[in-house]
């Protein structure tokens, strides 16, 4: 967290630093432990389904989270294609990456062996996830302590749950990375020609 808040502080560029280097603990920790890539979620079964449900998923995102429904409803346009690419790519690699792995491929799987109740585990994994992304958006000035930060973060738990249900569906990683950027890169597909 006190990485992610200076990274908030610092800028993006620093962001995406700390992240990557968050990253790697989780691969350095199961190779040295040699439990093998597939704990944290790489794995070639269960891939096509995997990544089925967290396209099925994704497009209902792409759908009604600030995406298709309101472009249409408002009249917003398609940003321009290079624009959408790397926005795509930035979510994908910068953001759900790392998100998924650190939090459904290596804490929430971890969590269950130390909780004896999966329900007190997900919670807690939930909990954490919201909490993580508060000091690096307070930081940067996105978010100020009052009732629209409880619902964002009632979002992400709820987000969390979702995330690990896919997870935990196939034993893979695949489709949460899926979803979670198209998740997020819903919020960037269209401008608001209004604004």
């Amino acid at each position: 967290m006190v990485l992610y808040a200076v990274g908030g502080i610092l800028g993006q560029v620093y962001m995406t630093i700390f992240s990557v280097i968050l990253l790697i603990f989780p691969f350095v920790i199961v190779l040295k432990k040699k439990q093998g890539l597939s704990s944290l979620g790489f794995c070639k079964k269960n891939l096509w389904p995997s990544l089925g449900l967290g396209l099925s998923c994704g497009i209902v995102a792409l759908i009604f989270n600030k995406g298709i429904l309101f472009a249409i409803i408002y009249g917003w346009k398609l940003e321009p294609f290079g624009f959408l690419v790397y926005q795509f790519l930035y979510y994908l690699v910068g953001i759900a990456l790392i998100e998924e792995v650190i939090f459904r491929g290596y804490i929430q799987t971890r969590l269950y062996g130390i909780f004896r109740n999966n329900v007190s585990a997900v919670l807690t994994g939930a909990l954490m996830f919201s909490l993580m992304h508060v000091p690096n958006q307070l930081a940067k000035g996105n978010v100020e302590l009052n009732l629209a930060l409880l619902i964002w973060l009632a979002t992400c738990f709820i987000w969390h749950i979702v995330f690990n249900l896919i997870y935990v569906k196939y034993n893979s990683i695949f489709g949460p990375i899926l979803l979670h950027t198209l998740m997020d890169w819903s919020n960037e597909i269209f401008v608001n020609m209004a604004t």
